[in-house]
């Protein structure tokens, strides 16, 4: 590329010329520098044709070049972009005129839409990636507290109903399950503790009869300790007296009382003794 300069400038009689020549690789290597692109295409012509620098290499009547020159005189402004489409591929196509050295210049850069997009498409799927493992691991680790979460009602519910099969429930509730079977389990634990305190006066009395009578005498003092704990005594800082009454005199009593009224006769003794005893002793 050489550039003439008359001396002195539009003078029909000139003294000299200034020639400058432009190495062309190295204009080329300086439209590379102004696209970050491989592909597509930088040139820089002459508004007449004259003079034509290509970044790339491609010739000024290669058909792609002519392609594009012929978009952009149609257009008919002085700069513009537009899409171009060729061979299947869109370009993004930037272009502008401007005047240096006493003549006017065109620059054109066309350049693969793929191109411009290809970071925005990587950042893209990269997100898209990302949030797609984030939603797997929030799956996953929902899956994973929910099974452990429950896991002590499935073990409670086996407890519960150890014949029954917890994959033929379907939807039942395992709650409800649970607060029957509580209520049933309360219910039955009532009615034990109303029996036990029916009948712990009765086992005490024979606890007694048998201690009196000699019945437990293999058993250490703590063997009966413990007994007696489990027949709700209170043992710890306590003595115990055992005091034996006996009632004489009924069958001489002819005339006082009826046949049968022995037990009537006891039941009010035994009676009148635990309130003596209940003012001085627990």
């Amino acid at each position: 590329m050489t550039f003439v300069h008359l001396i002195p400038g539009g003078s029909s009689n000139p003294l000299g010329a200034l020639v400058i020549r432009l190495d062309n690789d190295q204009v080329a290597e300086v439209l590379r520098t102004l696209t970050p692109y491989a592909d597509g295409e930088n040139f820089l012509m002459e508004a007449g044709g004259g003079l034509y620098v290509s970044a790339n290499g491609n010739r000024m009547d290669s058909p792609f070049v002519k392609a594009v020159r012929g978009d952009v005189e149609s257009d008919g402004k002085t700069r513009g972009s537009f899409l171009f489409e060729w061979n299947g591929k869109t370009y993004a196509v930037t272009y502008g005129y401007f005047a240096r050295i006493m003549d006017n210049w065109l620059y054109v850069s066309a350049s693969p839409i793929t191109n411009i997009t290809a970071p925005v498409v990587l950042i893209s799927k990269v997100i898209l990636a990302v949030s797609a493992s984030a939603l797997l691991l929030a799956v996953l680790l929902a899956w994973l507290a929910s099974k452990r979460m429950y896991s002590p009602v499935k073990r409670l519910m086996a407890n519960l109903q150890p014949h029954a099969s917890l994959a033929g429930m379907g939807s039942v509730d395992e709650f409800a399950i649970i607060e029957r079977q509580w209520q049933h389990l309360s219910r039955e634990s009532r009615e034990l503790n109303a029996k036990l305190l029916e009948q712990l006066p009765h086992v005490k009395e024979s606890f007694l009869h048998q201690l009196l009578q000699g019945y437990l005498y293999a058993y250490s003092e703590e063997d009966l300790r413990s007994r007696m704990e489990r027949y709700r005594w209170q043992v710890h800082g306590k003595q115990f007296v055992v005091l034996y009454v006996q009632l004489t005199g009924i069958a001489a009593m002819e005339g006082k009382f009826k046949f049968g009224d022995e037990g009537l006769v006891t039941f009010a003794s035994v009676n009148m003794i635990e309130e003596l005893a209940a003012a001085h002793f627990e």
